[in-house]
């Protein structure tokens, strides 16, 4: 298995099956001397991210009518706010992820990506020239996993490299 890869991508949100995977890469980041790229991404879009906010006593609920009448805006306003809850969690994740690992491997880099999980990681892996996208499971079953999928389950189907899913 020597040098088989030389970039790997590996998630991480701080949940056991991302520690996992963490592990598990960084035991074939030492086998084949690769470079690692942790990578936290989050479906969280801070400046598409609204609250609800009365406008002028006016309640969040769609007033139609009104709106139709002015171009004033009525209902939910960004919060700017987002942004910083965002980069707070990131850089929690993040430290988290640096401290899990042992320090064997020298070459690691971090990413952290907004969007929608999956389509960000293949599209991240494709752009970078990615050999292996490393991936906990999160172990949602039945009806929750049908409804909403799972991310390792997309870029299983999705990513132009070989994945690993991590139990």
């Amino acid at each position: 298995m020597s040098n088989a890869y030389f970039n790997i991508l590996i998630t991480f949100d701080g949940s056991d099956g991302s520690l996992n995977a963490l592990q598990e890469a960084e035991k074939i980041g030492q086998l084949s001397k690769a470079c690692l790229t942790i990578i936290y991404a989050q479906d969280h879009k801070p400046m598409n991210e609204v609250r609800d906010v009365p406008l002028y006593g006016v309640t969040t609920a769609p007033v139609t009518s009104m709106m139709n009448q002015s171009n004033a805006h009525v209902g939910k306003l960004p919060v700017e706010s987002n942004l910083i809850d965002f980069d707070q969690v990131a850089d929690k994740i993040i430290t988290i992820a640096k401290a899990k690992l042992s320090g064997s491997i020298i070459d690691v880099e971090i990413e952290v990506l907004m969007g929608t999980p999956a389509k960000e990681l293949c599209t991240f892996a494709e752009h970078h020239e990615v050999d292996l996208i490393v991936i906990g499971q999160r172990g949602r079953s039945g009806i929750k996993k049908l409804v909403m999928g799972c991310v390792s389950n997309k870029v299983t189907n999705s990513a132009s490299c070989p994945v690993l899913v991590v139990k």
